[in-house]
């Protein structure tokens, strides 16, 4: 994998806070790219804790998507209606991934955005966010898109997706 390549990713990411970019990047090197025909590759189990605008945070970078495949990999018609019946919003004390996934793949702005992108992959993170020093707070997990390159429009395009499909616990 190119490091140029590898940096534009792990960049993209810089909007929701300061994340050891040496620690991505291993994870990266180490769990490599989708391959011409795979839709995504999951990575390796990672993730950074930080206190952060008065909230404990908590980043896991889970795949890399293929840009390329995205027009063939979301969701339409009936496969799209069929996920959201078997996908409710309350994912409880699960792991919410394929909840996630299959609202980024059902998303039809997104999933224009990443197939339409100069660039051929974009980084899939879930950001879990919690008050401190609460026990019961609510919890929330919130996608993460990181696409290399977005423009304003792209950048704003993808924050109301993120902040449209979080997950509350």
């Amino acid at each position: 994998m190119h490091g140029d390549f590898i940096d534009e990713l792990i960049e993209a990411l810089d909007r929701i806070g300061p994340l050891d970019h040496d620690r991505l990047k291993e994870v990266l090197i180490l769990s490599g790219l989708p391959e011409e025909t795979q839709n995504l590759r999951f990575l390796a189990p990672n993730r950074q804790v930080l206190a952060l605008r008065g909230a404990n945070i908590e980043f896991s970078a889970v795949a890399v998507i293929n840009n390329r495949r995205v027009a063939d990999w979301r969701l339409q018609g009936w496969r799209r209606a069929l996920s959201r019946l078997g996908v409710h919003p309350s994912w409880g004390k699960g792991d919410p991934l394929d909840v996630l996934l299959d609202r980024l793949r059902a998303d039809p702005g997104i999933t224009k955005l990443m197939a339409g992108s100069p660039k051929a992959y974009t980084l899939f993170g879930i950001l879990r966010r919690k008050p401190p020093r609460s026990d019961d707070a609510v919890r929330e997990a919130i996608p993460v898109v990181a696409l290399p390159g977005l423009d304003a429009k792209g950048l704003a395009q993808v924050d109301d997706f993120e902040t449209g499909n979080r997950l509350l616990d």
